[in-house]
């Protein structure tokens, strides 16, 4: 039977993609070390919480390892579409936010596919991608901190609003409220790597 705690770690675990083959290494490494260090061990190792270290220590390598294969680009693709995932890149490994960084990694796989596309259509694509990726940065926030945004960014254009069209008035809330999640959580727009 999973005590509450542990089925939280294993739902983590999960949110943050941690490989099946990577949590069971890591179980047999923790029984593999405490039953070597402590012949009694059996009787009082019965938790997976106490497995984490070993599971959160081989994750760790395995992200380090792997994160690397997606820099390459094939040459035939785009020098913007490279560039933009070097710099991705470096993002990536500096980013110490596992949600954040996740986005990141979901936003360069989705411009890696983007190196054989036309090259008119580039821009159109990375700005979708763009827009995904805030959208899933603002939903990962606290809502009671997305409403705080939303009030911000409709203060901010309240005087002109009367003036817009519902279409313009939606497009400057979701750029205001962008602006704002660059500014507050250090989030670095996807064309700015352009």
């Amino acid at each position: 039977m999973l005590s509450p705690k542990e089925y939280d770690l294993i739902v983590e675990w999960k949110a943050r993609s941690v490989p099946k083959e990577i949590i069971y290494k890591g179980i047999r490494k923790a029984f593999t070390e405490l039953t070597d260090t402590e012949k009694e061990i059996k009787t009082k190792f019965r938790s997976l919480t106490q497995c984490a270290i070993y599971v959160e220590e081989l994750f760790e390598k395995y992200r380090i390892n792997h994160e690397d294969i997606a820099n390459e680009v094939s040459t035939s693709g785009s020098d913007l579409i490279k560039h933009i995932v070097e710099r991705l890149s470096t993002t990536i490994k500096s980013e110490k936010r596992e949600n954040i960084r996740k986005l990141y990694i979901n936003a360069r796989n989705r411009i890696l596919e983007l190196a054989h596309a036309d090259e008119d259509d580039i821009y159109k694509h990375l700005k979708s991608i763009e827009e995904d990726f805030y959208e899933d940065c603002f939903q990962r926030i606290p809502e009671s901190k997305r409403k705080k945004i939303m009030l911000e960014a409709e203060n901010n254009i309240s005087r002109r609003s009367r003036y817009m069209t519902d279409k313009a008035l939606n497009e400057s809330l979701i750029s205001y409220r962008n602006e704002i999640l660059s500014k507050d959580y250090f989030i670095t727009k996807i064309l700015d790597y352009a």
